[in-house]
């Protein structure tokens, strides 16, 4: 996917999951990082960096990937915010450098 989008829209059925890739900077310390009701789904963020024997775009600045998996959980709509942020700053109010939010409808199987 590269860059994400700021709204993504997604249907699910319950214990159904889904992924996706989005660029990151691995040198600076930013981060996606997954704010959700962790009641209702799961959300795993992982990250990778990419290998310098990979091609990287000349317009991209990113040094990785990361990779979001959302799991559904319980039927109902909800929305979950990813924010590309220093982990520490974002804890401490600093506002994230993007966010982009999925709106996820859990279906029943």
């Amino acid at each position: 996917m590269g860059a994400l989008p700021r709204e993504l829209r997604v249907i699910l059925r319950s214990g159904q999951s889904m992924s996706f890739l989005v660029e990151e900077d691995m040198t600076s310390g930013y981060r996606w990082i997954a704010h959700y009701d962790h009641r209702r789904c799961t959300v795993e963020v992982m990250h990778w960096v990419t290998p310098c024997s990979e091609l990287i775009l000349p317009w991209s600045d990113a040094t990785g990937m990361a990779e979001i998996v959302i799991h559904g959980r319980a039927v109902g709509l909800l929305v979950i915010d990813l924010v590309y942020a220093k982990p520490q700053e974002w804890a401490n109010g600093v506002p994230p450098m993007k966010v982009a939010q999925v709106f996820l409808q859990v279906v029943p199987q």
